[in-house]
């Protein structure tokens, strides 16, 4: 209640303040804008899309396999609109890996760009990568076949953001990377603790 009071108490000292002139001013302003709220406005001038301007094809979405740069053989190139941003993904197979490893495929790729690699420690390994690209993110998937129910892939998923005039130099150093990241030396607060997690749900 005292709010309430103090609140009238400021519009009735805001009120008395005015000059009548002031005050017709003020209700011509709210009936201005009541008038403008309560107009019906013309839908029809607004945009509107139908089934007709779906094309019921679909779009062609061209693929290229091209020549690899930096320990790669090939790779498929997709060209679509991405606002001159390169979104980059290695997939490699591990449907041979041993049954009891794969549980530690998604462990081994959340690692990788926070290990020492090659000659760099963690911390260049990380500066390196904030110098080409969007840092690395990984994961593992397994995908049924679109075309065979009972046929399916297991894969190992690095991806990447980069810009076109950076893809050398960020190949090349997520070859490094994969080739030799330094997992014995694990021994960092943060990376044992990530460790500890995925252990934990791997043996939960």
């Amino acid at each position: 209640q005292q709010l309430k009071d103090a609140e009238q108490g400021r519009i009735d000292a805001a009120t008395a303040a005015l000059q009548e002139q002031d005050k017709l001013l003020l209700v011509a302003e709210a009936k201005a804008l009541q008038d403008e709220q309560d107009t019906i406005q013309d839908v029809s001038i607004l945009p509107t899309v139908t089934l007709q301007d779906v094309p019921s094809s679909g779009l062609y979405t061209p693929s290229h396999v091209e020549q690899g740069i930096e320990g790669m053989e090939s790779y498929h190139r997709v060209e679509t609109a991405t606002n001159g941003v390169v979104y980059a993904t290695w997939k490699m197979d591990i449907s041979s890996l041993p049954l009891e490893l794969k549980p530690y495929a998604p462990l081994w790729a959340s690692l990788l760009g926070q290990c020492d690699a090659g000659s760099l420690s963690h911390q260049e390994v990380h500066e390196a990568l904030e110098t080409c690209c969007g840092g690395l993110h990984g994961n593992a998937s397994v995908s049924i076949s679109p075309f065979d129910g009972n046929s399916f892939s297991e894969t190992l998923n690095i991806s990447t953001y980069l810009l076109p005039s950076k893809c050398e130099q960020a190949f090349s150093l997520l070859n490094m990377i994969l080739r030799e990241t330094h997992f014995n030396a694990v021994v960092r607060t943060p990376l044992q603790q990530m460790l500890a997690s995925s252990i934990n749900g791997i043996a939960q």
